[in-house]
């Protein structure tokens, strides 16, 4: 294998771990992103519960509010 091949495909091999590099991080950071998705729909489930047992609670208090009057 000559030098200037040699030089070459050591350049490749620089280009490829460079873009795994890149692939590595941006992988990352898209994980990072969904786990923000997962814990922000989690908390959206639970106000949303929340807001379930409050509305609940207020209609069965208009209710007995209702039958005392």
């Amino acid at each position: 294998m000559s030098l200037k091949r040699l030089n070459e495909v050591t350049s490749q091999i620089g280009g490829i771990a460079a873009a795994s590099e890149q692939q590595s991080i941006a992988t990352k950071e898209i994980s990072e992103s969904i786990e923000q998705v997962a814990d922000a729909a989690s908390h959206n489930t639970l106000m949303a519960q929340q807001n379930a047992s409050v509305a609940m609670y207020l209609q069965n208090l208009t209710r007995s509010k209702r039958s005392a009057a």
